[in-house]
């Protein structure tokens, strides 16, 4: 079950979070190798975010999977995530900082089941 967590400064309006979340949903499941029914994106707007010295558009994002977060996987999500940022959300790339953790299984559950 890939986790995408975007946070922005930006505030967004909901139709465009939500196609952020849909366009992000589609490349993680693609990229990672999953059904995209059991990937997650979660969308929200920070209340604010300093950095690189300076207040401004900016971005964080957690993305957590259960396998397939390997180099290629994480260059490609790191690549897409920024263009999607970018494009949707008007944050310039070198203002995303992103994070990427692979869990186990037992460490993950799903509805009243851990995945492990």
């Amino acid at each position: 079950m890939p986790l995408i967590r975007i946070e922005t400064s930006p505030p967004l309006e909901a139709a465009t979070a939500r196609a952020l979340a849909a366009r992000m949903s589609r490349v993680a499941a693609e990229v990672l190798g999953k059904p995209e029914r059991y990937v997650m994106v979660v969308v929200k707007a920070a209340t604010y975010i300093h950095m690189s010295g300076e207040a401004g558009p900016a971005a964080f994002v957690d993305v957590r999977s259960i396998g397939g977060l390997n180099d290629a996987a994480t260059d490609a999500l790191c690549r897409e995530l920024a263009a999607a940022l970018g494009e949707l959300a008007a944050v310039p790339a070198e203002r995303v900082f992103s994070t990427y953790t692979e869990l186990e299984a037992r460490c993950w559950g799903h509805g009243s089941d851990v995945l492990g």
